[in-house]
């Protein structure tokens, strides 16, 4: 993934990061320093705050990344559709994100078809490694809240919920293509089934019947050796002192 010009990163940030300033900031620097940047706008009706973006920008930018300094850089913008909990109208101006920026071209592909996601995908890679920056809206939904504090019914009702799932789900697209064209049988697919809950409840009992690790734990292959730990720009000696 990291390997000289044709690297990329997928970095889900949401939507709600979308419509302010600094996203359009980010698009002009990346035009002017011809980075390879996929926007990935995941619009399913919910908004997300962004992640590390600007951390990677930085990084990049200071030369605390050498790979950084030496790559295209390809970064994926998750944009949930409300601005957390918010209705999509309240969150943003414009809903089209696949049009910001007149200078960055943008295509809107459905994302709850895996097939559709996976060419516009190449497509958007390839685009980037040659003529910069792209935007990929998808169009997806989440079916729950953004979190325990939003019930994901305030906003939208149960009945829309439960029309995405009957005609939108995309595992249940997947389902019926493979049946559709007799790929495998209906039994062999619950068997499937089967095998995975099985193992995802195997992996839930291991869990809780582990104990706690220890507090030292908590940084174990987060920072690197040496770096540190700040915050608030104060640098926490008795946080450094757990580092391995």
């Amino acid at each position: 993934m990291l390997a000289g010009n044709k690297a990329c990163i997928a970095e889900l940030v949401g939507r709600q990061w979308a419509g302010i300033a600094v996203c359009m900031a980010m698009f002009a620097s990346c035009v002017c320093w011809q980075w390879a940047v996929i926007a990935a706008c995941l619009a399913n009706r919910e908004g997300l705050p962004f992640g590390l973006l600007l951390g990677i920008l930085r990084k990049r930018k200071l030369g605390q990344w050498p790979w950084a300094a030496k790559s295209n850089i390809g970064l994926s913008i998750d944009a949930w559709g409300d601005g957390m909990g918010t209705a999509e109208w309240r969150a943003a101006k414009s809903p089209a994100y696949y049009k910001r920026g007149d200078y960055v071209p943008g295509l809107k592909v459905d994302g709850m078809d895996a097939f559709a996601v996976k060419q516009a995908c190449k497509f958007a890679k390839e685009h980037a490694l040659k003529n910069g920056p792209i935007i990929l809206e998808m169009d997806t939904y989440r079916y729950h809240g953004h979190s325990m504090s939003d019930p994901g019914s305030t906003y939208r009702t149960r009945d829309e919920i439960s029309v995405v799932r009957q005609e939108r789900d995309p595992v249940e697209r997947i389902r019926k293509l493979i049946l559709s064209h007799e790929i495998t049988t209906e039994k062999e697919l619950k068997d499937i089934e089967k095998e995975i809950r099985k193992e995802v409840d195997e992996a839930i009992a291991q869990a809780k019947e582990s104990p706690m690790p220890d507090p030292s734990e908590l940084f174990t292959n987060v920072y690197v050796k040496g770096f540190g730990v700040q915050s608030f720009g104060a640098d926490r000696k008795e946080v450094r002192a757990t580092l391995p």
